[in-house]
């Protein structure tokens, strides 16, 4: 394709620049109404959502003689755990049970003092955002529960409120 000059200029190039103006020129109401504004209307909605962290535990639970002759098992605040939530009502925290038979747990470090038996239970909290958590425990053992070591037994989950 051979290059045409008009005026020191390409004629393509003129052309381009014809085909962008000409719109505005032809119709300048049209053009002019293009570019008025709106308005856009966005609504988000944020799902609640919680989550628990164990950050330390112990991963063993051992049964004295000791304790099975005083009943229950001890654990000091030894449990760190982290929740996040960002429901404004809290959330809840799961503890399920297994391994270790026990007629019931008490759970210090929360709220307040939570006593559970042996299925675990549902504790709701009222705290959004982070919370940090230290945890004891006293087992209160099952009849015919042996001396020995067992795993750790109770798991927490936690869910939005």
């Amino acid at each position: 394709m051979r290059e045409v000059k008009y005026h020191g200029l390409s004629v393509s190039a003129a052309l381009i620049a014809a085909l962008l103006i000409a719109p505005s020129l032809i119709r300048p109401q049209e053009s002019f109404a293009a570019s008025a504004s709106t308005f856009l209307h966005v609504h988000a909605v944020v799902l609640p959502r919680a989550s628990v962290n164990v950050l330390v535990r112990p991963p063993k639970l051992a049964v004295t003689e000791e304790d099975i002759a005083r009943g229950f098992v001890e654990i000091p605040a030894t449990t760190v755990v982290e929740v996040k939530s960002n429901h404004p009502a809290g959330f809840l925290l799961t503890f399920s049970s297994h391994g270790l038979l026990f007629e019931e747990v008490l759970i210090r470090g929360l709220e307040r003092n939570i006593v559970l038996g042996p299925d675990g239970g549902l504790v709701k909290l009222s705290v959004k955002g982070r919370l940090m958590m230290t945890l004891g425990y006293r087992f209160v053992l099952a009849p015919g529960t042996q001396q020995g070591v067992y795993e750790w037994p109770i798991t927490l989950a936690a869910g939005p409120f």
